[in-house]
């Protein structure tokens, strides 16, 4: 074998491990017991008591808590990027699921999760005009983080693929080409413009983004069939009553536990590139 075709070989084994590490991460969340402790922070990370903060409020605490970074370093340093509008616009509630989840990405995939974050800027600006387009919230660029770590070629198991991990069937009904010459799901502006169509139909359909994405996950028949079942009413009612595949019971914790680490990188041992969101103000 070539030097080029084990070098091809050795990424396609290190993308596998990092989805099976995403794998085992979701089942754990979805039982996760609540952590005492977290790795050291640089600053006390922002933490949401409810799913409606005070916008201005947040944003202060986030600021102040720069500013004694800057002053216990002497200097004004580098600049720290955060994103706080992506938390904003699908707060995080105080689970202890997402707890368990920020402890995960923060320790053993804490390699694969900032890799994952620095790849987001190749794919950053066909996503937010997507998003923006069909006016879903900011916060949902960073699913990918958890599908397939933005790596448009990435083909699950189960036939799934692209950044949005769309399914052939689900694809087609998108409006994407899927067959022997030409697959859509790998193109990064179309697949981002089909899956803000999708999750905007399953926002739709479920009113609540907790259940839309599980729906994103399991698929909106067996979430709804689930709720009906159970008398269930929320996402979180599903996860305590095991109620819904153990993936998916993950599933949604950890994007919430990434957009907690985006609001707040350095807290969690994360950096994001300048252009993905906004500095605090000096």
């Amino acid at each position: 074998m070539t030097r080029q075709g084990e070098g091809r070989r050795d990424r396609v084994r290190k993308n596998r491990l990092y989805v099976t590490g995403l794998s085992l991460v979701f089942a754990a969340c979805a039982s996760a017991p609540t952590h005492s402790g977290r790795p050291s922070p640089a600053s006390a990370p922002i933490t949401l008591a409810s799913a409606d903060p005070d916008e201005a409020e947040f944003r202060k605490s986030l600021e102040e808590a720069y500013q004694q970074i800057v002053a216990r370093t002497g200097g004004s340093g580098a600049v720290t990027i955060v994103d706080v509008d992506a938390l904003l616009s699908m707060p995080a509630p105080d689970h202890k699921s997402i707890r368990g989840a920020i402890q995960y990405f923060s320790t053993s995939l804490r390699g694969s999760i900032q890799a994952s974050l620095d790849r987001s800027q190749k794919y950053r600006t066909d996503i937010e005009e997507a998003l923006a387009a069909a006016r879903l919230p900011k916060g949902l660029a960073y699913l990918p983080v958890i599908e397939s770590a933005y790596l448009p070629s990435l083909t699950s198991r189960a036939g799934a693929r692209g950044v949005w991990q769309f399914m052939p069937d689900t694809a087609r009904e998108y409006g994407m080409r899927v067959d022997w010459w030409v697959d859509d799901r790998v193109n990064p502006s179309k697949s981002a413009r089909a899956a803000a169509a999708y999750l905007g139909d399953l926002h739709r359909q479920f009113n609540d983004w907790p259940l839309a994405l599980a729906a994103y996950n399991a698929g909106p028949g067996r979430i709804r069939r689930a709720m009906r079942e159970t008398g269930a009413s929320t996402f979180w009612e599903l996860l305590d009553l095991k109620a819904i595949p153990k993936e998916t019971r993950g599933y949604v914790p950890t994007f919430y536990a990434t957009l907690m680490i985006v609001s707040d990188p350095p807290a969690y041992g994360f950096t994001l590139p300048a252009r993905l969101s906004h500095a605090p103000a000096e």
